[in-house]
């Protein structure tokens, strides 16, 4: 890839067993499915995100606090065929996603999908799991990179 001039941006993967996570300290949070509009702030271009991965087979989901609402979006996938896990397609940020571990680990697991991939470049501070070097690196090509938990429209979420 590298020689076809494509560069690396994520050299592995995270696996996260969120639902054992910790709470994190602050308001309750509520998960609820992408086609409920929460009554909080959230963003116009994310409801139609998170619509339109469900159609395409994910998992889309808000977590809402008193004040907000932060997207998820997970494509199902089961590793080496038989272990039924999410990968991780979109969010703000991945700190978004250590911060509500737990409440979508609960929800995921109820769904029967406890395992939670998520590309990265070394294990993630705050999330009980662990990281796989070299497992599955994704390239890009311009002059700036992905940003890791951003696969929105791309052929993972998409086929």
């Amino acid at each position: 890839m590298e020689a076809l001039g494509f560069s690396r941006y994520s050299n592995g993967q995270f696996v996260a067993i969120p639902a054992v996570q910790r709470a994190a300290e602050g308001a309750a949070v509520n998960v609820v499915e992408a086609t409920a509009r929460p009554d909080v702030q959230r963003d116009s271009y994310e409801q139609d995100l998170l619509l339109s991965h469900t159609q395409f087979g994910c998992m889309s989901l808000w977590c809402t606090t008193a004040d907000e609402a932060h997207p998820f979006v997970f494509h199902p996938v089961n590793v080496r065929g038989f272990i039924p896990s999410v990968r991780l397609i979109y969010c703000r940020s991945v700190e978004d996603f250590v911060r509500f571990a737990q409440p979508i680990g609960r929800y995921l697991a109820k769904r029967g999908r406890p395992f939670v991939l998520i590309d990265a470049n070394g294990p993630i501070p705050g999330l009980v799991g662990r990281y796989f070097e070299g497992s599955r690196p994704k390239y890009f090509k311009g002059p700036t990179p992905p940003r890791l938990g951003d696969l929105a429209y791309t052929n993972l979420s998409m086929f």
